[in-house]
């Protein structure tokens, strides 16, 4: 089961670059990557990138103050220019907590910032062949206390206008209140790595 909200949440990259050094940890390195360009909404002219001309990976990721985070970026093999929207819809597989079967976890998607990035908001991104944009995913481990922590091991993703989800395997960690579903936050698609 999957759920839309919304959570806002604001932090400073100052103040995230001082807890970073204070705590002698930061997120796992980017590669250099082509970026893509933001266009207004309601492009005209500029199709959808077809499945077959993207492919998927997880470019970053880490975890500051019981905050795991993921950057999942989509590059364009395509010949031609293409565009992507919005707020990918999000499901998770892994092992719910003290349990060893992996199967589709309750998950609640929160739409906006998470601790680590920042929300740019429902906009068009326009590629070009090898260029990229990328979009953020975070979860919590400090519900109850840290005692129930499940581990995602799987994330599909659909992206508006294209039908058929994409896969990333992973190993992030996450909580959910008693009795509640796991809170994901997602950010919308960016052009480039966010």
């Amino acid at each position: 089961m999957t759920t839309r909200g919304n959570r806002v949440t604001t932090f400073s990259a100052l103040s995230l670059a001082s807890v970073l050094t204070v705590l002698g940890c930061s997120p796992t390195p980017a590669t250099p990557a082509t970026p893509a360009t933001h266009t207004a909404p309601g492009t005209q002219g500029v199709p959808v990138c077809p499945r077959g001309d993207l492919s998927v990976k997880v470019a970053v990721s880490g975890s500051v103050a019981s905050q795991p985070f993921l950057v999942i970026s989509l590059t364009s093999h395509g010949s031609s220019r293409c565009r992507l929207h919005g707020y990918p819809d999000i499901t998770a597989t892994g092992h719910p907590a003290g349990r060893s079967m992996v199967r589709r976890l309750r998950v609640i998607e929160r739409r906006g910032p998470i601790y680590e990035r920042s929300d740019p908001g429902d906009r068009t991104v326009t590629l070009q062949r090898e260029a990229v944009a990328s979009f953020s995913l975070g979860t919590a481990t400090a519900f109850q206390g840290g005692r129930s922590l499940a581990t995602i091991t799987a994330i599909s993703f659909r992206v508006p206008g294209i039908q058929q989800p994409f896969h990333v395997r992973t190993s992030m960690l996450a909580s959910a209140p008693a009795g509640a579903p796991i809170p994901i936050g997602v950010t919308a698609l960016t052009p480039g790595l966010h």
